[in-house]
């Protein structure tokens, strides 16, 4: 997974990705999902999310995500 500090906040379009790389950082973060649908996969656990859902990321845990 790729380190990354610094990145308290963002809004990702993800639509034209296949997955996001796997990457950690020491905050923790928060995903709420505007739209679409597809899983987050948080420490090895796959979560499946869709418009609404709402994902707590502990800090230091490696993630990413996989759009549908």
């Amino acid at each position: 997974p790729i380190y990354r500090p610094n990145e308290s906040f963002s809004i990702a379009d993800m639509s034209n990705l296949t997955f996001s790389e796997p990457h950690y950082h020491p905050e923790n973060e928060i995903y709420f999902i505007l739209q679409g649908n597809g899983l987050v996969v948080v420490g090895g656990q796959e979560i499946p999310v869709q418009r609404g859902s709402m994902v707590v990321i502990p800090s230091n845990i490696a993630h990413f995500t996989i759009p549908e």
